[in-house]
């Protein structure tokens, strides 16, 4: 007789150990018939082991390796087959006969097992179908009651408990309304809608409940921070929850709050008014077509100036009064294409001004002009900012139209912190536009967008006094991106700061992760690791970065200045590591192309504001790929209409073989206009030019390293003099360079006062860009009298200035 004991077909275990053997107590008819649960989580890296005696084994046991902790489940489930077929009239062994009805009670005993585990209706009623919301909710709903219930004792009011939001408006019908209403839910008590209402002596609220006589009274939120459960939302949700999310932002009582889950909303979410708002959740805008978070202030158009503007002034004049405090934040804004430089005709001119005092008619600024501006050219805005502080939230941004994720618009005072951008927007995850006083610490921006456009990860438009620090960034196109939107107001990005990040471009991209567009003045990389960096607008700099070269630049470029528009671009304690050759394209490690009007195409009214100094100092290149053509630094003027000068002090070049430290010259002029070319302090492949001999150079005064050396001349006992060979420079010059000095000694370095027993000097015999020979004579005009042996030395550079 063949018997089955009651069995559930699970053996559970939980280890404080690492454990690699685990055994099943119910028997096994095949391999396949058992999973393994760890923590909650099925697991497939496990071998079985059994020892099957007619079909069935009383030994399954599943090994780990290594070993595991926790909670661990050896559960059965077998999928339902056949796996015998017994002929018709033939006799049926009781041996096959039970093993057949042992199979099949297993699989019974596994469905009724999972069938205890299943949620159950009472006797009598029939079970229903449940959508993904609705399940989603329950879960939700039904983890929550007991906290909420607790939440309502501790904070008992004088009035009314109710369960929700939705019984208050619709059941709850007092004759005398009650001071205060606390709900336990929104639609249900649990779903974490629950709030605390305080009449408002209106007929509109918050909540609105309706007396007993039909007279409508009106509740306002009195909750410190409010969360998006008490508007309605409820988080994890498959369908669109703008509605409520947008009624959860409009709240002016407090703070907001996002709690944990993704909370989807398929249209803008705006907001008008300052705004603070933390939290460990997500705001999904990835199901709209055009969604983002924007909180926005406002331009507030004032009287044109009474008088101009000098640099470095700190008055702004009116010939009336303005509606302006000290405190506020003052635009001036020049509205003309190209009043800034630059290539483009939205870099334009302004500044932005906070008010330190009133002086009549007058405004008393902490920050100068950086630049002149005539009083007739510029309009004037009072910025009307939001303050906004968003800590800790998760954005999804839109992937369908070209928004970002959050954007900030007229802000002041805007803070962000530990928040997170991810996804395949097609724009950006996070935004500022034309905002004073910027602190993004330790953001996250991901944007894996499979085009490359303006991709972007972190964007910062028409900005002041701004500071990005920590985390990191990726994007398809640029991670951080500093630019302009030309609109009213638009001045340029000014003193921007973006420090200890790491800054990464997608792998088809051909730009930097890092970039300043051509209306950046006063904006700095700092201690940055990146993918490249495009450098644009005027006093701009990169100091202590890691820079690796662009992917998809055959040149290996790291560094391009193409939109620099005057003052200085300092690449300083810098570190650029490339596998390119350094010359494809006619390009170079580093790029600096400097652009006038209609130069390389671009329109008539582009323009340099101003002359333009690159200074390269204390740091290093290495490419161990460069070309024999290959450059470490490549100024290249396009119709330049202002001066280029160039300091390089302190660059060691890591290369086998290269052309120039310094390639300059203009596409468009017969010569690049410039008061001076410095290279020095420079070390790197033998035979690279300090700076190369182009026609572009004529009459520009150069320094160029000074070199020295010696070498060993044999005297010939008769002869008149004793001529060296050519002793080529490491390092060529742009021209002819200046002797700086000629002497001779002993071989050894032992006093010796004649050679070839005559008194003689060492002068120059023959000299070029490239190289140098050197004659000893002797002192009388005669012949040496002598064979010998002198040590020829020289010491050459270039000092025009």
């Amino acid at each position: 007789m063949s018997t089955t004991a009651p069995d559930d077909r699970h053996t559970a275990y939980a280890p404080v150990v690492a454990t690699t053997e685990f055994a099943a107590d119910f028997p096994l008819f095949d391999d396949d018939d058992l999973i393994v649960i760890h923590n909650g989580q099925q697991r497939t890296d496990f071998t079985i082991s059994a020892t099957f005696v007619s079909g069935v084994a009383n030994d399954a046991r599943v090994t780990f390796n290594p070993g595991i902790i926790g909670d661990v489940r050896i559960v059965g489930m077998r999928a339902p087959h056949k796996a015998s077929e017994f002929a018709m009239g033939r006799p049926i062994s009781p041996e096959d006969h039970n093993h057949v009805l042992d199979v099949i009670e297993a699989e019974i005993q596994e469905i009724r097992r999972d069938a205890d585990r299943a949620h159950k209706v009472p006797y009598g009623e029939s079970g229903k179908v449940f959508s993904g919301d609705q399940i989603i909710q329950a879960e939700y709903f039904a983890n929550l009651v007991l906290a909420v219930a607790a939440g309502i004792q501790a904070n008992a009011n004088p009035g009314f408990m109710l369960a929700s939001k939705s019984f208050a408006e619709g059941s709850f019908h007092p004759t005398t309304a009650p001071p205060y209403i606390q709900t336990a839910g929104y639609y249900n008590a649990g779903d974490y809608g629950g709030a605390r209402y305080q009449k408002n002596n209106t007929t509109v609220g918050d909540l609105v409940i309706s007396l007993a006589d039909g007279t409508l009274v009106g509740y306002s939120i009195t909750e410190p921070e409010v969360v998006p459960q008490q508007f309605g939302a409820v988080p994890g949700i498959l369908s669109n929850q703008q509605a409520a999310l947008q009624s959860w932002l409009n709240y002016t009582g407090g703070n907001h709050r996002l709690p944990a889950g993704n909370w989807r909303a398929d249209s803008d979410l705006v907001r008008t008014a300052d705004l603070s708002l933390r939290g460990e959740g997500t705001l999904d805008f990835s199901f709209g077509t055009s969604a983002q978070l924007r909180v926005q202030g406002a331009l507030v158009l004032l009287s044109k100036l009474s008088a101009n503007v000098n640099k470095q002034s700190r008055t702004l004049q009116f010939a009336a009064a303005q509606p302006v405090n000290p405190g506020d934040v003052v635009i001036v804004y020049n509205p003309t294409d190209f009043s800034f430089g630059g290539r483009r005709d939205v870099y334009r001119d302004g500044g932005m001004f906070k008010v330190h005092s009133l002086s009549g008619n007058n405004l008393l600024c902490y920050e100068q002009a950086t630049d002149a501006y005539t009083a007739a050219s510029m309009d004037v805005y009072r910025l009307d900012g939001v303050r906004a502080r968003i800590e800790g939230i998760t954005i999804k941004p839109c992937n369908t139209a070209a928004k970002s994720g959050i954007l900030v618009r007229y802000g002041r005072d805007v803070v962000f912190r530990d928040v997170r951008a991810t996804g395949g927007g097609t724009y950006c995850g996070l935004e500022v536009d034309l905002c004073y006083g910027v602190n993004i610490d330790c953001g996250y921006g991901e944007n894996n967008s499979p085009s490359v456009g303006d991709e972007y990860g972190i964007e910062i438009s028409s900005c002041q006094n701004v500071t990005v620090r920590g985390s990191a960034s990726y994007a398809t196109r640029h991670a951080v991106t500093i630019g302009t939107y030309g609109t009213p107001g638009s001045v340029p990005c000014r003193y921007v700061t973006i420090v200890g990040m790491h800054l990464f471009t997608g792998p088809i991209a051909d730009v930097g992760a890092a970039d300043f567009h051509g209306c950046a003045d006063f904006c700095s990389y700092v201690n940055c690791f990146m993918s490249g960096v495009s450098l644009g607008g005027r006093n701009v700099r990169l100091q202590g970065c890691t820079v690796f070269g662009m992917y998809g630049s055959t040149a290996g470029m790291c560094v391009q200045a193409a939109e620099i528009n005057g003052g200085y671009v300092d690449i300083i304690d810098c570190e650029l590591i490339s596998q390119g050759d350094g010359s494809t394209s006619s390009l170079a490690y580093i790029l600096v192309q400097p652009i006038g009007p209609s130069g390389g195409g671009y329109p008539a009214g582009a323009n340099i504001r101003e002359d333009i100094t690159v200074r390269i100092m204390n740091t290093r290149i290495v490419s161990p790929n460069a070309g024999v053509n290959a450059r470490a630094v490549f100024v290249q003027g396009i119709n330049t209409n202002k001066k280029v000068n160039v300091i390089i002090d302190g660059l060691h070049w890591d290369a086998p073989q290269g052309q120039a430290f310094l390639f300059a010259r203009d596409e468009v002029l017969a010569t690049l206009p410039s008061d001076f070319l410095i290279v020095d302090n420079v070390s790197g492949p033998n035979g690279a030019y300090l700076i190369y001999p182009t026609g572009d150079l004529t009459g520009i005064p150069t320094r160029e390293m000074t070199q020295v050396g010696y070498v060993d001349t044999a005297i010939a006992s008769g002869a008149a003099s004793a001529v060296s060979g050519t002793l080529n420079f490491r390092y060529p010059y742009s021209k002819m360079p200046n002797v700086l000095g000629v002497t001779q000694s002993s071989t050894n370095g032992a006093a010796k006062s004649t050679y070839g027993n005559k008194v003689a000097n060492t002068a120059v015999y023959s000299l070029t860009s490239t190289a140098i020979r050197l004659t000893t004579l002797t002192a009388d005009a005669t012949n040496f009298t002598a064979a010998d042996n002198v040590r020829q030395h020289w010491s050459v550079g270039i000092k025009d200035f």
